[in-house]
């Protein structure tokens, strides 16, 4: 595998990883939130099982992340996008794809666009800013 696509690939993954723990901190602030309606020990345990369940989170994340993921990081190596809001907003229209294919509704758009948004600026930070220098004469994914 060529360095060029290890970059970007490197990228989504902590793009992944990130997604995952905002959506864990989400859930656990809104039980936190929601705790005077719900007994103690009940809130220990779910707690516990989402951590627990953080590794199975964190690969459906990468699953149905992935294809939208890679046409993303397609467009803004072809086109040399090193914006940080162009990662961003693809990563919040991400998260609100994944929300709206699981949930066939937009009810916890919310709580999958802020986790696309900021694993869209964790990939930014890690590989898009560098979009598209690797090699000026094909992108990361083109097939040669």
């Amino acid at each position: 595998m060529s360095p060029a696509c290890l970059r970007p690939m490197r990228g989504w993954l902590r793009g992944c990883f990130t997604a995952t723990v905002t959506i864990e901190l989400c859930v656990v602030l809104g039980l936190a939130i929601s705790a005077h309606r719900i007994l103690a020990n009940e809130i220990f345990v779910a707690i516990f099982v989402m951590f627990v369940c953080a590794p199975l989170v964190w690969l459906v994340t990468c699953a149905l992340t992935g294809v939208p993921a890679i046409l993303a990081i397609r467009l803004s190596e072809r086109f040399r996008i090193h914006s940080v809001l162009f990662f961003s907003c693809v990563g919040a229209a991400i998260g609100v794809l994944v929300s709206a294919l699981l949930f066939r509704s937009f009810n916890f758009v919310w709580l999958f666009a802020l986790p696309g948004c900021l694993a869209g600026i964790t990939y930014w930070y890690v590989s898009g800013r560098y979009a598209g220098q690797d090699d000026t004469t094909t992108g990361a994914f083109d097939i040669q």
